[in-house]
C-alpha cells in the first residue's frame, strides 16, 4: 500500500513469528497478497512493511499486533514430543498444532494471571509416575489422585456426562483442561503441556467423546511422567512408541479397574470362550462410560481374549468410529463451545476477575470468544448453575 507508513518493525521479530507459525515463505506472501521476495526483503531488514501488511501478517501469523514490536523475540516454550507417527517418521508440527499449544500456555499465563488477581488458590498436581512403576498401580494411583471411584462412573448418565465429570476431577487435582478442534489429517488425540503450576491437556474437540475420555487420561499419565506429548492415541500409532503404549496401558487400567471388571456378572459368566459379543461388550462399556474398544483391551491384557479376535474387533470398531465422527447437529451452542474449549476452571477465573472489576466485559469477550449475551449461560455452566447432563455435545 504506497503512501501508508512503515512499522519500524526488527527483522528479526518477523522471522521469529514465521518459524514459530511453521509457514513457508510462499504461503505467507499469499495471504499478506505480495510477491515472496517482499516477505524475505522485510525479515532480510532490506525494506519494511507498512502498517496495513504488519497487521495482515499479524493475523496470518496468529500474533498480537504489539508483539511484533518487542526488541528481541521472546523465550519459545520446547515443543511437545510428536508420538503421532511410527517410530523414525519424520514429523513437523503443522501451523494448526503450532497455534493450538501457543493457545494452551497462553490459557494458562492468563488463568494464573487472574488467580493471583483474585486471591484464587490453583490446586497443584503433585502425581509422580515413575518409569519403574508397574501399570495396575501407576493406574490406581492415577484414579486415587483424581479421587474418582468406580461408582462414580456407573452413575453418570452418559458419555458426555462422564467427558465433563473426569474433567472436573482433573482441574481439581490442578491440571487445566483446554479442547481445540483439529482436522482428521491432523491425527491430534491429545496434547500435554508439562508446568508447575497448572499443567495443561488439550483434546481434540472434533473426536468422538469415548476417544476423547480416553486421551484425557492418557495425557494426564503423561504429566504424571513430566512429559509434553503430542498424541494419537489409536492402539496402532501408540504400540510404536514404549512411552505411549505405557500411557495408553495406563489409562485403560485407570479407566477399567481390574478388581472391578473381574466381579462384574458379565465376565463372571462369560466363561473361557476367547470371544465376547457386541452384548457383553456393550454392558461393560456403559458401565466405565468407554469404549467397547477399550473394554476389550483390558480383557486382552488380563488374558480373557485372544490377540486374534482383538485384531478382528478392532476393524469393526474402526468403521463404527469413522460413522459415529460424521455424525453431528453443526456444533455446540457458543456457551456450550465457550466454556468446552477453555475449560470450566478458565471460564470460572475469567467471569471472577471481572466480577472483581479485575478485566473489562471486552477482555472476558476476548477470552472466552463470545458476545456478551452469551456470558449469562456461559456463568450457568462454568459455575454448574445449569444442570447440564442432558447430553449436549461440547
Amino acid at each position: 500500500m504506497a503512501g501508508t507508513p512503515e512499522a519500524l518493525v526488527e527483522p528479526g521479530m518477523l522471522r521469529w513469528a514465521r518459524a514459530t507459525s511453521g509457514l513457508d515463505v510462499p504461503v505467507v506472501a499469499k495471504r499478506v497478497q505480495v510477491r515472496p521476495e517482499q516477505v524475505a526483503n522485510w525479515e532480510d531488514g532490506s525494506s519494511r512493511p507498512s502498517i496495513a501488511q504488519l497487521r495482515r501478517l499479524a493475523q496470518t501469523y496468529k500474533r498480537p499486533l504489539a508483539s511484533f514490536f518487542l526488541p528481541h523475540p521472546p523465550v519459545d516454550s520446547p515443543l511437545p514430543t510428536d508420538f503421532r507417527r511410527p517410530t523414525g517418521a519424520p514429523t513437523a508440527l503443522s501451523p494448526a498444532l503450532r497455534l493450538a499449544h501457543r493457545q494452551a500456555l497462553h490459557r494458562r499465563d492468563v488463568a494464573l494471571e487472574l488467580a493471583q488477581a483474585c486471591g484464587v488458590e490453583i490446586g497443584r498436581f503433585a502425581l509422580v509416575i515413575a518409569p519403574e512403576d508397574d501399570v495396575e498401580p501407576a493406574a490406581r494411583a492415577l484414579r486415587d489422585d483424581l479421587g474418582v471411584a468406580v461408582h462414580h462412573q456407573a452413575a453418570w448418565g452418559d458419555e458426555h456426562q462422564a467427558l465433563r465429570a473426569w474433567r472436573a476431577a482433573c482441574e481439581a487435582a490442578g491440571v487445566m483442561v483446554c479442547q481445540v478442534p483439529q482436522k482428521p489429517e491432523e491425527k491430534m488425540s491429545g496434547l500435554s503441556v508439562p508446568a508447575s503450576p497448572l499443567p495443561v491437556v488439550v483434546l481434540n474437540s472434533s473426536d468422538h467423546v469415548h476417544r476423547r475420555i480416553f486421551t484425557l487420561i492418557h495425557e494426564v499419565a503423561h504429566l504424571a511422567a513430566h512429559e509434553g506429548a503430542l498424541c494419537d492415541t489409536s492402539a496402532d500409532v501408540a504400540e510404536g512408541y514404549a512411552a505411549e503404549a505405557r500411557c495408553n496401558a495406563i489409562a485403560a487400567a485407570a479407566l477399567v479397574p481390574t478388581t472391578d471388571l473381574l466381579r462384574q456378572e458379565v465376565v463372571a459368566r462369560h466363561g473361557g470362550s476367547p470371544g465376547w459379543s457386541d452384548i457383553e461388550l456393550g454392558a461393560l462399556a456403559r458401565r466405565y462410560r468407554v469404549s467397547r474398544e477399550v473394554v476389550l483391551r483390558r480383557l486382552l491384557v488380563l488374558g480373557l481374549a485372544t490377540d486374534d479376535f482383538y485384531g478382528a474387533k478392532r476393524s469393526q470398531f474402526a468403521e463404527e468410529y469413522v460413522r459415529a465422527t460424521k455424525r453431528g447437529s453443526g456444533g455446540p451452542k457458543p456457551a456450550v463451545r465457550a466454556v468446552g474449549r477453555g475449560g470450566p476452571l478458565f471460564a470460572r477465573l475469567v467471569l471472577s476477575a471481572y466480577g472483581s472489576d479485575v478485566v473489562t466485559l471486552r477482555d472476558v469477550c476476548e477470552h472466552l470468544g463470545v458476545g456478551p449475551k452469551h456470558l449469562d449461560e456461559v456463568a450457568e455452566r462454568a459455575f454448574g448453575w445449569k444442570d447440564s447432563a442432558g447430553g449436549e455435545r461440547e
